[in-house]
């Protein structure tokens, strides 16, 4: 009833915010488009996603950071990586080359805080770290060939630090020394973060989620959920993505059935939600809220593992009555 009524309400305010959203309504972050960027208006429960932009390069990868200030991008036949840097309002400040980093990066992640950026190589095998995005960015190269094929999951620590990253059962943690070390996890490893500003982190496999607190030091594994239920009837549901909130006080996990569950990380409790969707992960959008998919789908969900409501961003509506 009040998810049905507030939709309504959204709406009935497409026409207004479309028409004013560059002078009025605040930016609640950006959506990846191809090698576009759209524009999220307004605030999770009255908002719109409204007119693309273009950065001023044909590109073929674009992620944007959980702290909406920075996007990082590969460019269309060439290959090189760049920085762009995005204002509050809803356009691009600058973008420049990343120097020393190579071309051909396949995926982009950010750390949690998004001052740290990892690009996979898959036809090198080999991982770069990006730090100093919003200033002078500085690429730290991890030869990562030795395990065989792309990751399956990947991370890096807001300070670049420390990177990890799944391979089958195996997570191995790639330090500043050049250090590397296996993990102590057991399973098939579906998801996995760090959490902020921090070298600890979240595994997520199948029937369980389990943290590794100081993966530099002792690393020392604590189990904090196991699936009571069925393992036949939780074989298809596959975690998608794992994100903790900017403060650490909560760790949401999200499964390719749209179920997601967060976790109190003081007291240990648990909350479920169900998106109603097929959500590509959990992309942060600062504080506690989490992007669930993007404009592919139609109207997207946004998360709030403080309060556990999902909010439906409808595209907005143009002239013609179709979508921007």
């Amino acid at each position: 009833m009040k998810r049905s009524y507030i939709l309504t309400s959204v709406f009935s305010l497409l026409g207004s915010l479309n028409a004013f959203a560059q002078v009025g309504a605040p930016v609640m972050g950006y959506v990846p488009e191809g090698g576009l960027i759209r524009i999220m208006q307004g605030i999770p429960a009255a908002g719109i996603v409204s007119n693309a932009f273009d950065v001023g390069r044909e590109l073929s990868l674009l992620e944007v950071a959980p702290n909406q200030s920075v996007a990082v991008a590969i460019a269309a036949g060439s290959g090189e990586a760049l920085v762009v840097i995005l204002d509050a309002h809803g356009s691009t400040v600058r973008i420049t080359a990343i120097a020393g980093a190579a071309a051909g990066a396949s995926r982009i992640v950010f750390s949690p805080s998004g001052t740290a950026a990892a690009l996979w190589n898959g036809a090198t095998g080999h991982l770069q770290v990006v730090t100093g995005l919003t200033s002078t960015p500085s690429v730290r190269d991890i030869d990562a060939s030795f395990a065989g094929g792309d990751p399956g999951s990947l991370a890096v620590s807001d300070d670049g630090s420390w990177a990890i990253a799944s391979w089958g059962q195996q997570v191995y943690a790639f330090g500043p020394d050049s250090s590397v070390k296996v993990l102590p996890v057991s399973g098939a490893v579906q998801a996995l973060c760090f959490f902020h500003s921090s070298a600890n982190v979240a595994v997520v496999m199948a029937g369980q989620v389990m943290t590794i607190s100081d993966i530099g030091g002792g690393a020392v594994p604590k189990v904090i959920w196991t699936d009571p239920g069925d393992a036949a009837a939780s074989a298809n549901q596959l975690a998608v993505g794992v994100g903790a909130s900017f403060d650490n006080s909560r760790l949401t996990v999200v499964a390719n059935t749209g179920l997601l569950f967060t976790f109190d990380m003081a007291t240990g409790e648990g909350r479920g939600a169900d998106c109603n969707c097929a959500p590509a992960g959990l992309a942060g959008l600062g504080g506690a809220t989490f992007r669930l998919m993007g404009t592919n789908a139609g109207a997207l969900r946004v998360f709030d593992a403080a309060t556990n409501e999902i909010w439906m961003v409808p595209l907005a509506v143009a002239a013609d009555g179709g979508q921007q």
